[in-house]
């Protein structure tokens, strides 16, 4: 019954699988292709038997609250994924109905400062009122960023009716799912390419002939996987002399804006 509401996210062990897939791949797979277990899943098993045949006929998030396992230790949340990554997502939920008063709080009052008064109101209300308050603003405004920007502009007045109810649109919920996969790609592709980077100019300072081969080794296979961010001669040339162009704004380690250095050296550090 699980798996007819929630597909294959329902069925039992899949967070279990997701964490060894994952760990597998770390220890075994390969290190300059970025790996992400669950749009692997959707990708196989399409969005129909992914989440279930109960959300594709509804159009309503029923997945991430029937799934056996995933409920357990981590209830999927696409929205606060793609908002505040899996790690704080995770902290919220371990320490319950507290952590989320926290967290919806300081939102709250970033908001509030930014000028989101609604926005920050609709935070921290009760679940109720927050949810009639989505519901209305879906069927206005459709789901928007704080900025203003479209998420997804035609949310009918059936799914925001839902949401005044508690029942979040599916095909919402799989949008922030995909933009959080996407910025998890970005982060990793970007990370692993820095510290590609770090790796050869550490050998080129340390004259380590037997490193920087094994950099350019990993540099070129990270360029076949990823050609839109590939890393060039020139690309190496420019960040070995954007590194010593930093050192020469740093203090005790520390870079600063190159504009305020005379005035925080004299400020802070001058006796």
């Amino acid at each position: 019954m699980a798996t007819a509401f929630a597909g294959a996210k329902g069925l039992p062990f899949y967070r279990a699988a997701s964490t060894l897939a994952t760990m597998l791949n770390a220890m075994l797979g390969d290190d300059d292709e970025p790996y992400d277990f669950n749009a692997d899943m959707r990708e196989f098993f399409g969005e129909f038997l992914y989440k279930g045949a109960f959300n594709y006929a509804t159009n309503l998030e029923l997945a991430n609250r029937a799934g056996i396992a995933t409920d357990l230790l981590f209830r999927d949340d696409p929205r606060g994924v793609a908002e505040h990554g899996y790690v704080l997502s995770a902290l919220q939920q371990a320490v319950g109905p507290i952590g989320s008063i926290a967290v919806n709080t300081g939102n709250a009052v970033n908001m509030f400062k930014e000028g989101h008064v609604e926005r920050a109101i609709e935070t921290i209300a009760p679940s109720f009122l927050r949810n009639g308050m989505k519901g209305t603003r879906y069927l206005l405004e459709g789901a928007t960023t704080l900025k203003g920007d479209p998420v997804m502009e035609d949310i009918n007045a059936y799914n925001s009716l839902m949401q005044v109810i508690g029942f979040s649109p599916a095909d919402l919920s799989s949008t922030y799912e995909k933009v959080s996969a996407a910025k998890g790609y970005e982060r990793e592709v970007n990370a692993r390419r820095t510290k590609l980077l770090q790796m050869y100019d550490m050998a080129q300072q340390a004259g380590d002939t037997d490193m920087m081969e094994q950099a350019r080794e990993k540099i070129g296979a990270f360029n076949e996987v990823v050609p839109a961010k590939r890393i060039t001669s020139d690309t190496l040339r420019k960040s070995i002399a954007a590194r010593q162009a930093a050192e020469k704004d740093m203090i005790n380690g520390v870079r600063f804006d190159k504009n305020l250095r005379p005035e925080i050296t004299e400020k802070f550090f001058e006796d």
